[in-house]
C-alpha cells in the first residue's frame, strides 16, 4: 500500500521533465527561427542573456552585448529606464523600440524568487518592422486620397450603407453652399436635394437612390439635367453619378455620389458656339465685302469721270448726292470689314493706361457724363495692337455713355491680376499667367436678361440707328488678342464689362509702362467711327479737271492714248471685276496712259511678255490683290518680276489696314490704293511709282 504514492510521484515528475524538455525545445524554435529577441537582465539592467534571431537583422551581436547596460542595446534610454523602473516595481511594461534600425515591440515581465523578490528582468522583443512600414504607407496613400478628393472639382458626397454622410469635400461645399461640420452625419435627402431632373416638376430622394445604388450594386445616373438645390434656394444644373462603395467578399459598406456643375460648361459651349458663329459670320462677311467694294470702286470712279466730263451744273449735283450714298455704302462695308476681317498686327508692348486715355478723351469729348478712372500705377503693358485696342475701348465708352441718356457716371478701372486656370471668373475662358483686368461700368438702363446674351452677336441691337457691329467687333479683336470679354447687366441699375488681355512680358530696363510715352491715335479714328468700329475717312468728290499726268514719259511717248491725249507711259490693269477694270482704263487714259486690261493672272503674265517681245514693256502695272480664281497680285508679280525684275507695280485692295499695307508693300509693291478709290488716288499713285523710277535697261 506504502509503493503507490511514491509511483504516483514518479509518474509526476517524468511528466513535468518532458513539458521542461517540450517546452525548452519549443522556445529554442522560436528563439532561432520566429522574429524575436529574448534577453535577461539583472536588478541593475545589465544585460545577463541575449538570443533571437531578429538580433541578425538588427545587426546587433550578442557577445558583444552581454554584460553591458540595457542602454547599450536601446537608443531611448529614458525611455527605457521608465520602463525598467516599473518592472523591478513588479509590473509588466510594453513598449516600441528601434534597434539597429528595426522596430521591435518589446515586453518586460519582472522573474521573482520563491519569496517574491524581483531577481530581474525578462524581455521579448517582437520585430514588427514590416508591420510599421505598411502602416505608414496606408497612412500616407490615405492622406494622398484625403487631399486627391478635396483638389477634384467635381463635388463628392461619401455615405454608408445607411446613406448618411461620411465625408463631403471642399468642392460639395461651394456647389451645394453648406459647410463640411453641417453635413457629415446627416442624411443624404436632407442635404443634397434634387429639385427636378430631367425637367420634371417634383423633387427626387436623394437617399433613396444612394439605397438603391447600395442594395443593387450598381451604378445609377439619375438623368440627364437636373436642377440641385442649394443651401441659399437657389438652384444650379448638374450631373449627377451613383455608385456603390465595394468591399472583396462584402456587400457594399455605402455610396459614392458625384455632382459635376454643368453651369460652366454651359458658358464655355455657349462661347464655343459664339465663336463659331462669329467665324462662319466673318467668313460670309468678308466675301460679301470684298465684292461689294469692287462695285462701289466702280460705282464711284464712274460717278467721279461722269462729273469731270459732265458740263450741266444741275446734273452734277445729282451726281453729288449719288456720290455722298455711296459714300455711306463704303462707311459701312469698312464697318463690316473690320469686324469680319481685324487688321492682323504684330503683338508688341502696348502701354494701356495711354490708351485708356486716348479713348476716353476721343469718345467721352463734349459728353454730358462724369468719368472715373482708376488706373494701377504699376499697370503692365499689354500684348496687342494699339490701335485696335483704343478701338475696344473707344467702343465699349461709347456703349456705356449712349445707355446714360440722362447723364450719369462711368466708372473705368485697371489693374493686374494673375488667372489661375479654371477659375470661375475668366479661368475656364483662359489659359493662366499675368493679365490685365480691365473694368468699365456705367449707371445706364442696363440690358434686358434675354438680351443679355445676344449683345455680342453680329447685328443684334436695340438702338434706332445701331448697325449691331460695335460689341461683336470689340469681342473679336479681344478673342484674337488672346483675351476675354465678359458681361453682367441689372435693369436700372447699369451695367459691367470686363476686359481681360494678356500682359507683355518687358524687360525691366524698359520701366513700368507709366514712364513709356504713349503712341497716338490716327486722326481719322474719330469717336464718330469708332462707335461701330473703324471707318475710313470718307471720300472726297474728285474733282472735274483731269488728274495729274505722269512726271516722266514711257515708252510709248508721242503715241495717242484712247482718249486722244499724247501717251505718257504703258500701264497693265489687272482686276477680276470688269466694272473696277473699266474705270482703272478709263481713269489712266484721261491722264495720258495707254492702258491694258487684263480679268486674271494667265493674260497679265501673257500680255507682259508680249510686250517685252515687242520691245515696248509696261512702265507700271496695277494688280488686284485678291482674286477669285488664280494666281493674285502677289503671286503675279512675282512671275512678272521673273521676266523684268525692274517692273513698277501699285496693289489694289480692299483692306486698307497698315499691316496689309506693309505686306503688300514687303511684296515689291510701291504703291497702295484701297477700294473703293478716288480717281486722282489711283493716277497719283502710278505717277508717283514711275516718277522713282531710274530709267529702264531692256
Amino acid at each position: 500500500m506504502s509503493e503507490a504514492p511514491a509511483a504516483g510521484n514518479q509518474e509526476t515528475e517524468g511528466v513535468s521533465r518532458i513539458v521542461e524538455e517540450v517546452s525548452g525545445a519549443v522556445l529554442d524554435w522560436l528563439v532561432s527561427n520566429a522574429p524575436v529577441i529574448l534577453a535577461v537582465f539583472d536588478t541593475e539592467g545589465v544585460c545577463r542573456f541575449l538570443t533571437g534571431k531578429a538580433l541578425e537583422a538588427a545587426g546587433v551581436d550578442p557577445e558583444r552585448a552581454v554584460g553591458r547596460p540595457v542602454t547599450y542595446l536601446f537608443s531611448s534610454s529614458q525611455q527605457v529606464l521608465s520602463h525598467f523602473e516599473r518592472c523591478l516595481a513588479g509590473e509588466r511594461s510594453c513598449l516600441q523600440l528601434v534597434l539597429g534600425g528595426r522596430v521591435f515591440d518589446v515586453c518586460c515581465e519582472p522573474f521573482k524568487s520563491g519569496s517574491g523578490e524581483v531577481q530581474g528582468i525578462v524581455a521579448v522583443g517582437t520585430d514588427i518592422s514590416e508591420q510599421v512600414r505598411a502602416t505608414e504607407a496606408l497612412a500616407a496613400e490615405e492622406e494622398l486620397l484625403k487631399a486627391t478628393i478635396e483638389a477634384v472639382e467635381d463635388a463628392l458626397v461619401v455615405t454608408d450603407s445607411q446613406a448618411r454622410i461620411v465625408l463631403f469635400n471642399r468642392a460639395a461645399e461651394r456647389l451645394v453652399g453648406l459647410k463640411k461640420d453641417l453635413a457629415v452625419g446627416r442624411v443624404l435627402g436632407e442635404v443634397v436635394v434634387f429639385e427636378s431632373v430631367d425637367g420634371g416638376a417634383h423633387s427626387v430622394d436623394t437617399s433613396a437612390l444612394a439605397l438603391s445604388s447600395i442594395e443593387r450594386e450598381l451604378p445609377i445616373d439619375p438623368g440627364r439635367s437636373i436642377r440641385l438645390k442649394r443651401a441659399d434656394g437657389s438652384t444650379v444644373e448638374v450631373a449627377a453619378h451613383y455608385s456603390p462603395i465595394r468591399t472583396v467578399g462584402e456587400s457594399p459598406s455605402g455610396a459614392v455620389l458625384t455632382l459635376r456643375d454643368l453651369s460652366e460648361e454651359r458658358r464655355r459651349e455657349e462661347e464655343r458656339i459664339r465663336l463659331e458663329k462669329l467665324e462662319s459670320l466673318a467668313l460670309m462677311a468678308s466675301g460679301l465685302s470684298h465684292d461689294f467694294n469692287n462695285m462701289l470702286a466702280a460705282i464711284l470712279a464712274n460717278l467721279a469721270l461722269a462729273k469731270e466730263r459732265s458740263q450741266s451744273a444741275a446734273v452734277n449735283e445729282f451726281i453729288v448726292e449719288a456720290e455722298t450714298a455711296a459714300n455711306q455704302a463704303r462707311e459701312l462695308t469698312a464697318r463690316l470689314t473690320s469686324f469680319a476681317r481685324p487688321a492682323p498686327y504684330e503683338p508688341k508692348p502696348v502701354d494701356l493706361s495711354g490708351v485708356i486715355e486716348q479713348a476716353t478723351t476721343f469718345a467721352l469729348a463734349g459728353k454730358d457724363v462724369e468719368l472715373v478712372v482708376s488706373v494701377a500705377p504699376d499697370l503692365w503693358p499689354v500684348l496687342g495692337d494699339e490701335n485696335q485696342l483704343i478701338q475696344v475701348f473707344n467702343n465699349l465708352l461709347l456703349n456705356a455713355e449712349q445707355a446714360m441718356p440722362s447723364g450719369g457716371c462711368i466708372t473705368l478701372r485697371a489693374e493686374n491680376v494673375v488667372v489661375t486656370e479654371g477659375e470661375p471668373t475668366a479661368g475656364p475662358y483662359l489659359r493662366g499667367g499675368r493679365f490685365v483686368k480691365v473694368i468699365v461700368e456705367d449707371q445706364g438702363v442696363g440690358i434686358p436678361p434675354e438680351n443679355l446674351e445676344k449683345v455680342f452677336d453680329p447685328y443684334f441691337t436695340t438702338k434706332p440707328e445701331g448697325t449691331g457691329l460695335g460689341l461683336s467687333t470689340t469681342f473679336s479683336i479681344v478673342k484674337k488678342h488672346g483675351g476675354h470679354m465678359g458681361i453682367s447687366s441689372e435693369l436700372g441699375r447699369g451695367t459691367v464689362v470686363l476686359v481681360y488681355l494678356p500682359a507683355a512680358e518687358v524687360p525691366e530696363s524698359q520701366g513700368p509702362a507709366a514712364d513709356r510715352a504713349p503712341v497716338r491715335t490716327p486722326a481719322a479714328d474719330t469717336p464718330e467711327a469708332e462707335a461701330q468700329g473703324d471707318r475710313p475717312q470718307a471720300a472726297e468728290a474728285d474733282t472735274a479737271e483731269v488728274g495729274v499726268r505722269a512726271e516722266t514719259a514711257g515708252t510709248g511717248a508721242g503715241v495717242v492714248s484712247g482718249t486722244g491725249a499724247p501717251v505718257v507711259g504703258r500701264a497693265l490693269v489687272m482686276d477680276d471685276e470688269p466694272g473696277v477694270r473699266r474705270v482703272a482704263q478709263l481713269a489712266l487714259e484721261e491722264a495720258g496712259w495707254r492702258v491694258d486690261p487684263v480679268e486674271d493672272a494667265i493674260h497679265a503674265i501673257e500680255k507682259f511678255r508680249e510686250a517685252l517681245q515687242e520691245r515696248k514693256p509696261f512702265d507700271v502695272v496695277v494688280l488686284d490683290s485678291t482674286m477669285r480664281k488664280g494666281l493674285g497680285g502677289a503671286a503675279t508679280l512675282a512671275e512678272l518680276r521673273k521676266l523684268d525684275p525692274q517692273v513698277k507695280a501699285v496693289a489694289f485692295t480692299g483692306h486698307a489696314d497698315d499691316y496689309t499695307r506693309r505686306a503688300l508693300q514687303e511684296e515689291g509693291f510701291e504703291e497702295v490704293v484701297a477700294k473703293p478709290f478716288k480717281l486722282d488716288d489711283l493716277r497719283s499713285a502710278v505717277s508717283r511709282v514711275v516718277g522713282t523710277g531710274e530709267g529702264r535697261d531692256i
